[in-house]
């Protein structure tokens, strides 16, 4: 696996864990 498909693969990683951390204050919010 080179080091663009692991870059890769972090980024949406990090990306998806920003958007339940999004999620989750919503809802905390409330």
């Amino acid at each position: 696996m080179g080091l663009d498909d692991y870059s890769a693969q972090f980024a949406r990683c990090l990306m998806r864990v920003l958007s339940w951390m999004s999620t989750f204050a919503d809802i905390a919010s409330i």
